[in-house]
């Protein structure tokens, strides 16, 4: 449902309603949307929060744990006051994606996805062009 653009996350949020997100990129510019699941159409995000952003103003990290033998990709995106972190754990035997909403740096939200259904946040090609701070 999303064209030529590639899907750097995608994950589905089981609630009252179904919820999804989607980080497309097309060349330098990514879009951030979450929304309702798209049940009628072809599939896709109904958008409730759409940002568009160049792989300039965005950050990842990439933390890992070698005492735990845990990997966590992240991509941070920008808001005003807000930044939308999305992350990708691995801990060897599962996978698992989360949402965390930060407003002035301090989280006020954290959403857990049910099925995280595309990653590459760990894919340097595809992630090329987005500052790193990791450690």
């Amino acid at each position: 449902p999303y064209g030529d653009s590639d899907v750097l996350f995608g994950c589905i949020i089981k609630g009252k309603t179904t919820k999804e997100v989607a980080v497309l990129r097309s060349n330098n510019e990514v879009t951030y949307l979450f929304g309702k699941l798209d049940i009628n159409g072809g599939g896709g995000v109904i958008p409730e929060i759409i940002l568009v952003k160049n792989v300039s103003q965005l950050s990842q990290t990439w933390n890992y744990s070698r005492a735990e033998g845990v990997s966590i990709h992240t991509l941070n995106i920008p808001e005003n006051e807000y930044t939308y972190s999305v992350s990708y754990i691995d801990d060897g035997k599962n996978t698992d994606g989360e949402i965390t909403v930060l407003k002035q740096g301090k989280e006020i939200s954290t959403i857990k996805c049910d099925d995280v259904w595309e990653q590459h946040l760990g894919n340097s090609n595809m992630m090329h062009g987005i500052p790193d701070e990791s450690d």
